[in-house]
Formats: structure tokens, C-alpha cells, sequence
């Protein structure tokens, strides 16, 4: 809905907002006079072996931009949803400018924007949250000998953080007052089903935020405390202290790093295995975030059971089962007023979104 709805902001912002506040080019921008000078203070200096002369005109330098402010403006746009963000490169009255134009266009729609999202930030002093993560741009004079090349590499450069609040209350999940907890209404799930629980939830955090500067060092603390509570877990359900169940349940990977593990044998066919920390947590600055909905079913019902079991839930028969999965229990309704197959008469009367069938 809100696409459609925005459809024509898109435009608006497009083919008017944008034309209107971007001006000038960025790549013809002229040298600042006052750089040119200090720079050459600093290789005269460096020349006639001046360390000190040259150490000072390197800190004036880097306290001066490098091009001439000429008034080039630029303005970008992106929108999520019935999320947007802004980008300006300009003085704030024109980004004043831009919220008044972008507010009077909402009201002829019959939208209103939130005062409390449609915020103006500033970019190096403050950070603008949009999906969940804080984007601002990097500056720090200091930083001079970065990579191959001399230069102040981070200034201009967008940085993207995980919200201290996000880690929060992904945390308060496991946790009670500052101790982690089991989770209770995981216990009657087999082994095999608890750690991947705890694995498909966590590793879908790390992939979302997998863009962030700062993911291996805030997803890396989140899963020991995921860690922690698995563990409780499983202890819990087999009533035995958790070094019982870190002796039992360790595994050590191909690259040394430690992860809880299990192992579910099976005749003729391949194990069935569960990894709890199976990838490590590193930055991936090109990731496509793939728009999905995982739905975990985590219920009483033992899955791993039944599958094991390799037998048709509908004949009895032992022959060539497949697991079927329908979205929801609600799709069954489907074949009101009509004779329904015998597959969905079971799974109404089981009440699951899965049935183990053979091929007949």
C-alpha cells in the first residue's frame, strides 16, 4: 500500500526536489588557495629536511578543506517502505526548505509525516537511523597514513552502525535483570531443533546487519549471550549443569573456532546436523539483503521425530517419504464446499503446517 501511495512522492522527489537543490559538479570543484599554501609550506619544509616546520604545516593543512566552497549543493534520495531518507549537501536553511516543500506535498496527499522520524541531522556530529541502522559520515583529521596512500581516507565516508538499543532488546529476549535465561518453551523440542532455533534467529541478525562496521564486535557479544541461554536450555531439558552440556555439545570447526553442535544419525541417509555459530561474523560492505520472512516452527510437535520415523503420515507406507510445508494452517480453508484431498483432511486433524507423505 504504501508503495502505491508513494509511487508519485517518488516522482515528485525525482523530477522537482532534486533538479531544484542539486547544483554545481562536485568533480570541477576549484582547489582552496589556503590548502595550496600550506601544502607547499609542508614540501618546502620536508625538502630542506624541516621536520619540525613540516609536522606544523601538515596540522594547519588538515584543519583546511581541500576545495573551495563554491556553493555546489547536491541532494540524494532513497525510500524503504514508508521509510525515506534525505541526503543534503548544503546549508540547513535549504534543508528547512526542503522538509516545509516535502510536508506541503504530504498534506495534498492526506499524509502526514512523523515529527518524531522527520528528523534534520547532521551527518559528522549526529547519526540518522533509517532500517534499523545509524548512518553518519566519517571525519577525523587525525587519520593520515591509512592504506597505501597519505591522505585523510575516512573523511567523507558513510559509516553504517548497529543501534545500541537494537543489541538491547534482542538481549532482554534471553535475559532478565543483566542474567540470561533458558528458554522454557523450546524444552519439549528435541535437541536438534533447539540449537537450530537458536541458530536461525541469531544468523539472521548477523546477515541483516551484516553491512555494519561495527557487526563483528556487537553480533559477536549478542551470540555469546544466545550462546549462554542455548546452553541453559539444554540443560535444563536433559536437568544437568551446563558443563555437562558444553563437554557433550562441543565442536570445534575446521577454523579453530568452538561452536555447540549435534548430530542426528539416520539410516541409508545423511546425518542430520545443527550448528549453533557455524559462520563467522564478518563485514560484507556488497551484501543483497534478500526481503524475507523465515518462519520458525518451533511447536511441541517433535519434527525431528516424525522425520526419522520415514513413514507416511496418511498410508503407513515406509517408501520414498517427502516432508511437505504449506505458509499457514488458513490456506487449508481453501477447499470449503468442496471434497477435500486426503493430505489436507490430516494436516486440519494434526494441526501442522507439515505432513511427511510418500509419492502414492
Amino acid at each position: 500500500m504504501a508503495n502505491i501511495l508513494l509511487n508519485e512522492f517518488d516522482e515528485y522527489v525525482e523530477k522537482e526536489l532534486i533538479p531544484k537543490y542539486s547544483k554545481g559538479d562536485k568533480s570541477k570543484r576549484k582547489w582552496n588557495p589556503e590548502y595550496q599554501k600550506l601544502n607547499q609550506r609542508a614540501v618546502r619544509a620536508k625538502r630542506r629536511g624541516d621536520i619540525e616546520g613540516y609536522k606544523a604545516a601538515v596540522k594547519e593543512r588538515r584543519k583546511v578543506p581541500v576545495h573551495k566552497d563554491d556553493g555546489c549543493t547536491c541532494l540524494r534520495y532513497v525510500r524503504y517502505a514508508d521509510d525515506f531518507l534525505l541526503g543534503f549537501a548544503g546549508s540547513k536553511e535549504a534543508v528547512t526548505e526542503i522538509k516545509e516543500e516535502i510536508g506541503s506535498y504530504f498534506k495534498g496527499l492526506k499524509l502526514e509525516m512523523s515529527d518524531e522520524k522527520t528528523l534534520i541531522t547532521h551527518s559528522q556530529k549526529e547519526k540518522a537511523r533509517f532500517l534499523n541502522y545509524h548512518i553518519h559520515v566519517m571525519w577525523n583529521n587525525s587519520e593520515s597514513t591509512r592504506g597505501l596512500k597519505r591522505g585523510r581516507n575516512i573523511n567523507g565516508k558513510i559509516s553504517l552502525t548497529i543501534p545500541d538499543d537494537v543489541i538491547q532488546s534482542h538481549e532482554s529476549i534471553v535475559k532478565k535483570e543483566k542474567k540470561v535465561l533458558h528458554k522454557a518453551e523450546w524444552m519439549n523440542n528435541s535437541d536438534y531443533d533447539i540449537i537450530m532455533a537458536y541458530e536461525v534467529r541469531m544468523q539472521g541478525l548477523i546477515n541483516y546487519y551484516s553491512m555494519a562496521h561495527d557487526v563483528v564486535i556487537k553480533m559477536g557479544k549478542l551470540r555469546y549471550v544466545y550462546e549462554e541461554s542455548l546452553v541453559k536450555t539444554l540443560a535444563s531439558k536433559h536437568k544437568c549443569n551446563s558443563t555437562k552440556i558444553r563437554r557433550k555439545y562441543r565442536k570445534k570447526m575446521d577454523d579453530g573456532r568452538q561452536v555447540i553442535a549435534v548430530e542426528v544419525k539416520r539410516e541409508k541417509k545423511k546425518p542430520l546436523v545443527a550448528i549453533y555459530g557455524k559462520k563467522p561474523i564478518t563485514q560484507n560492505r556488497k551484501v543483497i539483503i534478500q526481503d524475507e520472512v523465515v518462519s520458525l516452527n518451533t511447536g511441541r510437535n517433535e519434527l525431528v521425530s516424525r522425520l526419522l520415523n520415514n513413514v507416511c503420515e496418511i498410508c503407513g507406507s515406509s517408501e520414498d517419504v517427502q516432508g511437505h510445508h504449506i505458509r499457514k494452517l488458513a490456506d487449508l480453508k481453501k477447499y470449503k464446499g468442496e471434497e477435500r484431498p486426503k493430505w489436507v483432511k490430516r494436516m486440519a486433524a494434526m494441526r501442522r503446517k507439515t505432513l511427511f507423505v510418500c509419492k502414492k
